[in-house]
């Protein structure tokens, strides 16, 4: 067995074994501001200070929902808005097992949450906010995006492959187009 897919098995199942309340099942009524904001570069604050904390960025990112384009950190009572300026999650890092069509691809987001690329959609390419271009983003969990961090996006160009005159990576069976090849 090849050692990289016992190690993205690993991966998915640490994943799977994290709690994630199914926040779509709860429809609280009150609505507030959490007066905190996740920064471009996935920091979180609240009311202008930094949360340093990982356990609780890790709580309430468990939390967070997105409703028409705008993201709540919701409970069964009420929901909270919290601005986010660009994605709430960043992608750091990524392992592919497999080649071409067999091969896997997993990111792991700044929160150390590993996602298999695997839903129709789920990988694309997505303007930067100031601008200067376009980058690979992930939608971690529904609605969810996760923006590839400047190092994971450099790293990532380089395995990426041509197929019907695009670029892009093949990930369970499933090729995902992100730029048309030169």
């Amino acid at each position: 067995m090849n050692p990289e897919s016992n190690l993205i098995d690993r991966l998915l199942e640490s994943a799977q074994a994290r709690y994630a309340p199914d926040t779509e099942a709860w429809q609280p009524s009150r609505s507030v501001d959490s007066h905190m904001r996740i920064a471009t570069d996935g920091r979180w604050f609240h009311q202008g200070s930094e949360i340093k904390r990982t356990e609780m960025v890790l709580l309430f990112a468990t939390l967070l929902r997105c409703e028409g384009g705008e993201h709540f950190l919701v409970t069964p009572v009420e929901k909270a808005f919290i601005e986010v300026e660009d994605t709430p999650f960043l992608i750091v890092d990524f392992e592919i097992d497999g080649e071409g069509q067999g091969g896997r691809l997993v990111v792991q987001t700044n929160l150390e949450e590993w996602v298999p690329v695997k839903v129709p959609g789920q990988l694309f390419m997505k303007p930067l906010t100031d601008e200067s271009g376009s980058c690979p983003c992930v939608e971690v969990r529904t609605g969810l995006l996760g923006r590839f961090s400047r190092a994971a996006h450099f790293r990532f160009a380089e395995v990426l492959v041509e197929h019907d005159e695009w670029l892009g990576i093949w990930s369970y069976q499933r090729f995902y187009a992100l730029e048309r090849a030169e």
